[in-house]
């Protein structure tokens, strides 16, 4: 299937497929149908991909660059998470995928051992890293890290309810 934009989301099955690819991430032997979609980078970014919404079933996801040989593999895994109609953490996911404009990229959906089922692929930008470096003679302001569902009662300025600001060095 060739994936036309960013993000992309798909609902489908490995079932009644055929098994032509496995990758070692970290096992091999598959020999679960599997269903890859293609999409050609036009810049460069950073993709995360996950299974994660939706299989039923213990998937193996993995990308492959501009060929479908194992050396072209960039990316496998095989467990990452549960979903709510497959509970056990068997479900495959891939965060931060860098692609690079102009080459294309095979995002294979497949399953460990023998197993096929349904699944919802989910390919979104990943948020790019954030890396802050207080420059000489900066103090940095010892926030705690941020994370999901983090209320900033630290200097969230107007932005917090009520207004909280901390003190600076000038």
């Amino acid at each position: 299937t060739f994936i036309p934009f960013m993000p992309y989301s798909n609902t489908g099955t490995t079932v009644g497929y055929t098994n032509n690819y496995d990758a070692v991430c970290p096992y091999s032997g598959s020999t679960a149908p599997d269903v890859f979609y293609q999409y050609i980078a036009p810049v460069n970014m950073t993709v995360d991909v996950t299974l994660c919404t939706n299989s039923a079933y213990d998937t193996k996801l993995y990308v492959h660059a501009n060929s479908y040989v194992y050396g072209a593999q960039i990316a496998c895994n095989d467990d990452a998470c549960g979903t709510p109609s497959y509970p056990s953490a068997y479900v495959s996911q891939l965060l931060g995928v860098a692609l690079t404009a102009g080459n294309a990229y095979y995002f294979t959906v497949d399953g460990y051992g023998a197993d096929a089922g349904t699944y919802t692929i989910d390919i979104s930008m990943a948020a790019p890293p954030c890396d802050v470096i207080c420059p000489g003679g900066g103090i940095p302001e010892g926030e705690p890290f941020c994370a999901d569902n983090y209320v900033d009662h630290y200097n969230g300025g107007c932005n917090s309810a009520p207004p909280v600001f901390g003190a600076i060095a000038c």
